[in-house]
């Protein structure tokens, strides 16, 4: 079955500006597909996507500022551990309340230098 329909650019325009006050930025769409086959190209080091390969993925990353971000939270909420994890997994968090539930929205959280957290988030 087909799923919703989506204008992804004009989404990755929305959601650039959704997360520019929490520093993080956007990869340009991409078909979880296309980027599971990028994956097992050697190096062959990111995590597979767990999704339809049709399904559209956006890969987001931090930038300057991030740190700021996750020392408000860390005053905020005293998270045990990680305090870069618990900030990103609490703004994925309100990312899935942002999106509409008709896309399903699923988020994983991984560490792009191979160390500290993995995982999967519930959407």
């Amino acid at each position: 079955a087909e799923g919703p329909r989506l204008d992804v650019v004009a989404f990755g325009r929305q959601l650039a500006v959704w997360l520019a006050p929490l520093r993080l930025g956007s990869s340009p769409p991409a078909l979880v597909g296309w980027y599971n086959e990028q994956c097992a190209m050697p190096p062959a080091t990111a995590q597979r996507v767990d999704a339809p390969d049709a399904a559209v993925a956006f890969v987001l990353y931090s930038v300057p500022g991030f740190l700021d971000v996750v020392t408000e939270h860390y005053v905020r909420a005293r998270p045990e551990g990680d305090a870069a994890a618990a900030a990103t997994a609490e703004i994925l968090g309100w990312l899935c309340d942002y999106l509409p539930p008709e896309l399903e929205p699923t988020v994983s959280l991984v560490e792009s230098d191979g160390g500290g957290f993995w995982g999967d988030l519930p959407a």
